[in-house]
């Protein structure tokens, strides 16, 4: 039961509101209508933290009784941060008369509103729109749309929604379309009734590479068979996927350098339904740093390995889980190496992370720490050709004449991809494989000391 007093002594905390609204509140409780159209309206704000608090504030306030009304002030909406508010509003509360409203917006809105509403027609898990997203997931000049659409359909389940996938798969032939074919493979598989979504595996045998899952994330796990008496040193290399969901890819590498280095190996699979931009930890819904954690501490517990201080491999996508990784948790870290980014966060504390590193309350729990972040053995490896390698430059540049400043020494190192201008060409197009070299320095920059 939520205790309207509580909540509105809240929003005198975080907004100003008028005089009216106090004098009443005074002579009782403010009903819930006025709480829910308060926060509404202060999702307009100006400035990013009212707005902020105000749209989680309606995230958890907001009842089925409030649909309507939410659904009004959607189509009546053009500010790309409230429309994304009311959405995820929406998709919490679940309820199908949201469907209509969440369809305009796929026809109407911004990108990012577009991005918010395919994700929450899947939470809400109505047949209604099912044409709708199979028309998106089918129509591939957005990859992301594309995939944001197939996970909704995996996650409504039907057989209506099922028969869609299977179809859709049936349309990427080319291989610049593997990634939705392993997207469509797992969301056909996330509907299958028989697919535990929160089972934890138990049969985690040493010596073999084995491919298991924990609350519904998949892993692949490999610990070598003969160990030390002290299981806890053996130590935990990490590798994690691009965006083209090729973890099997990643973990046929990353198993032979643990298998001759005698170190575990994990490779997490960030699906596309559960965590759709775990590269940005998943901050506005269930955070992917978080899931993580649990599973290397599950592991170390099972295991015995040692998950004191980890060995973290990135590669696009996954190379900003690592570097955002390192900034938020670097006591966790031993050595990192980030490998080809898209883009990284920013040294700056003027942007909220993952943008920058300042604080934001998607997340209160990360405080960022540059001191302890370029004190941590961590290599950036970037084409010096690309715009973003040379804005990874420009951005560590400045960190380290801060750090000069400061009097401190950095562990931060750099390196110059070898692919030339093709490195993020050849990424894109699933060839990686054929950049041993990359990869090879990399690995060998992280085990070198081991």
């Amino acid at each position: 039961i939520i205790n309207l007093r509580i909540i509105f002594s809240c929003l005198l905390c975080f907004f100003v509101l008028p005089a009216a609204s106090f004098a009443e509140n005074e002579k009782g409780l403010i009903s819930h209508n006025q709480i829910i159209i308060q926060l509404v309206n202060h999702l307009g704000a100006k400035d990013d933290a009212t707005r902020n608090e105000a749209g989680i504030a309606l995230r958890s306030t907001a009842k089925r009784e409030d649909v309507e009304f939410l659904v009004s002030s959607l189509r009546k909406g053009n500010q790309v941060e409230k429309q994304v508010f009311l959405i995820e509003t929406l998709a919490r509360i679940g309820d199908e008369r949201a469907v209509p409203g969440l369809i305009f917006e796929l026809e109407h809105g911004s990108r990012e509103a577009k991005l918010a509403a395919i994700t929450a027609l899947g939470y809400i898990g109505s047949d209604q729109p099912i044409a709708f997203l199979t028309k998106i997931a089918k129509s591939v000049s957005d990859v992301e749309m594309s995939m944001r659409a197939i996970s909704a359909l995996g996650r409504i389940g039907s057989q209506r929604a099922l028969y869609a996938l299977e179809n859709t798969s049936a349309k990427f032939h080319s291989k610049e379309r593997e990634s939705l074919k392993r997207a469509t493979k797992w969301a056909i598989e996330y509907a299958s009734p028989d697919f535990d979504k929160e089972g934890i595996s138990t049969n985690l045998g040493p010596g073999r590479r084995m491919i298991r899952s924990y609350r519904g994330m998949r892993f692949y796990y490999y610990f070598p068979g003969t160990i030390d008496k002290d299981p806890s040193k053996t130590w935990l290399l990490v590798c994690v996927h691009d965006n083209d969901l090729d973890a099997k890819r990643l973990a046929d590498y990353c198993w032979k350098y643990g298998r001759e280095n005698r170190v575990a190996v994990l490779v997490p699979y960030f699906d596309n339904i559960n965590y759709p931009e775990y590269w940005n930890f998943d901050l506005r819904s269930d955070r992917s740093d978080v899931r993580f954690l649990e599973l290397v501490d599950y592991l170390s517990r099972y295991t015995q390995i040692n998950n004191n201080e980890i060995y973290l491999f990135g590669l696009g996508k996954g190379a900003e889980f690592v570097q955002r990784f390192v900034l938020a948790y670097p006591d966790k870290v031993a050595k990192a190496a980030s490998v080809l980014p898209d883009e990284l966060s920013e040294y700056s504390a003027d942007k909220v992370f993952p943008e920058g590193v300042g604080p934001t309350v998607f997340a209160p729990d990360i405080q960022i720490d540059l001191k302890k972040f370029i004190k941590t053995d961590i290599a950036l490896f970037y084409n010096d050709q690309s715009a973003e390698g040379k804005r990874v430059q420009r951005e560590l540049d400045a960190l380290l004449r801060w750090a000069n400043k400061k009097g401190m020494r950095s562990r931060i190192a750099t390196r110059v991809s070898v692919l030339g201008s093709d490195a993020k060409s050849s990424r894109e197009s699933g060839m990686i494989k054929h950049n041993v070299r990359v990869w090879d320095e990399a690995v060998n920059y992280l085990l070198e000391e081991n």
